[in-house]
C-alpha cells in the first residue's frame, strides 16, 4: 500500500447521515469527497469485518436524490441484504456487487464491467459510490481501476503507474489486477466483455 486513506483529500473518518424517515443513523468509514464522480467509503455500518450489506430505504434515497449517485459498487464479499437490493431498483441505482475476499484482488473483467458503469454515470454528470468493508484496500483498488480505465479512455495510458502509485491498494496482486485491467482497455472500447478464455 503506497498511500492510506487517511491521507486522501477530501477524507472524513466517519459520516453520519441520519436521513428524513430513519431514526437511527447509518455509519460511513473513510468517507471520501473530493472533486471526482466518485465517492468511496466503509460499507454502511461497517462492524469490523465484512457482513452482509444493509442499506435503508431512506440511505438510498439520499445517495439519490443528495449525492446524485446513479451507481454503487461494493467489493464486499457478503451479500446485499434482500431489501436494500428491491430499494436499489426502486431508485433506479445500478447495485454492482464485485464479490472480493479482504486482501484480495477483483476479477479484471468484473472490475472492466464495473468501471464501463462508472465512466458512463460520469458522463451524464452523475455520482458513484465504490466501498468494501473497511474502505480502504479493494476500494482504493477499484477507484484506481475507474481512474485507469477514464485516463485511458481520454488516450492517457501513460498515467496507469502514477495512478497505481497513488492508489490505496493493500497488496501486490491488487496492483498486478490493475496493469492487466489496464491491457483490456483501449481508447475505442467496443461495449461487450471480452472472452473469459
Amino acid at each position: 500500500m503506497k498511500v492510506k486513506v487517511h491521507e486522501l483529500p477530501g477524507w472524513q473518518a466517519e459520516l453520519k447521515v441520519t436521513p428524513q424517515g430513519d431514526t437511527t443513523p447509518t455509519f460511513f468509514q473513510n468517507w471520501v469527497e473530493n472533486d471526482t464522480p466518485i465517492y468511496r467509503a466503509s460499507q454502511p455500518n461497517y462492524p469490523g469485518d465484512d457482513s452482509v450489506q444493509i442499506f435503508t430505504r431512506n440511505i438510498i434515497k439520499w445517495l439519490k436524490r443528495e449525492k446524485k449517485v446513479d451507481v454503487v459498487v461494493s467489493l464486499n464479499h457478503c451479500p446485499l441484504a434482500a431489501d436494500s437490493a428491491r430499494w436499489f431498483v426502486s431508485e433506479d441505482i445500478d447495485f454492482i456487487h464485485v464479490v472480493t475476499p479482504d486482501f484480495t484482488a477483483p476479477n479484471k473483467y468484473d472490475v472492466h464491467d464495473a468501471c464501463k458503469k462508472v465512466y458512463k454515470a460520469a458522463q451524464n454528470n452523475r455520482k458513484c459510490l465504490i466501498y468494501c468493508g473497511y474502505g480502504q484496500g479493494r476500494t482504493g483498488t477499484m477507484v484506481t481501476a475507474c481512474e485507469i480505465y477514464t485516463a485511458i479512455k481520454k488516450g492517457e495510458s501513460w498515467k496507469t503507474e502514477e495512478l497505481i502509485k497513488a492508489s490505496t491498494a493493500e497488496e501486490d496482486n491488487q496492483e498486478a489486477m490493475l496493469r492487466m485491467l489496464a491491457q483490456l482497455i483501449t481508447p475505442k472500447e467496443p461495449d461487450t466483455q471480452p472472452s473469459q478464455s
